[in-house]
């Protein structure tokens, strides 16, 4: 899973967050739209990765989130194959009861480097930042009111930066908004180019762009499906169960 190439967080509150991430991914490979499911004694709301039945980014019933970039620090070689996708480790971390227990005991060896943004949010939101570099685990709190991350396979020190300035001069002109946001993640930079927010390199293309908003109690993810065309609004309900 080529997993995220761009992530930008908003702080709106001590609890409440837009979160909204751009898949650059090989575009004939196969995902499903976001809905929720119940597993392991969880709920969990996702688009799916048909190849691996892991997810980019995913919410729980745990007060949680887990978003997937791929890479570390810098660029990697790939040599697959991996023992474990970055998508079913993401999901791992969604139901675990002991998340912090989780991140320490798990076991990384020739697993592909990544970079998780795990948010939760049992008492004020926290934001971790958890990377894996093929050697170590680096975990760390973020504590700025708005973030941009960008992968680390995709794109070198000097695209990084220049999306930076992108996002301050966007964060300087304009008001923490989703609308406004969703727009930054699909015309942010130069649109349609090797270096923009979306981007197509034919072998890999931006196939999707997610938003996740909290305000209060009502959290919901707003997925657009790039190959399709298709977009969809879907709320973080956990169902009624039929006791009867």
């Amino acid at each position: 899973m080529s997993g995220m190439c761009t992530v930008s967080l908003f702080r709106l509150s001590d609890n409440d967050f837009i979160l909204t991430t751009n898949r650059d991914e090989a575009p004939d490979r196969i995902t499903h739209n976001p809905r929720i499911y119940a597993e392991e004694s969880s709920f969990l709301l996702y688009p799916k990765d048909s190849r691996a039945g892991g997810t980019w980014i995913g919410l729980s019933d745990r007060n949680r989130l887990v978003c997937v970039l791929n890479g570390a620090f810098k660029k990697h070689e790939r040599y697959p194959p991996y023992k474990l996708s970055r998508g079913q480790i993401a999901k791992s971390l969604l139901v675990t009861d002991r998340l912090i227990q989780t991140l320490e005991d798990i076991d990384l060896k020739n697993v592909e480097p990544f970079t998780m943004i795990i948010l939760k949010w049992d008492s004020n939101l926290e934001v971790l930042e958890w990377v894996w570099d093929s050697e170590e685990k680096h975990l760390r709190k973020i504590t700025e009111e708005k973030r941009i991350w960008s992968s680390s396979s995709l794109y070198n020190d000097a695209m990084k930066e220049a999306r930076l300035s992108w996002f301050s001069r966007f964060v300087s002109q304009n008001k923490q908004h989703p609308e406004s946001i969703w727009d930054f993640h699909h015309i942010g930079g130069e649109e349609n180019s090797n270096f923009g927010v979306i981007i197509d390199r034919g072998h890999v293309r931006t196939t999707s762009v997610t938003q996740v908003t909290k305000t209060g109690d009502e959290i919901v993810m707003r997925y657009e499906d790039l190959q399709k065309g298709d977009i969809c609004k879907v709320p973080f309900k956990i169902p009624e169960l039929n006791n009867g």
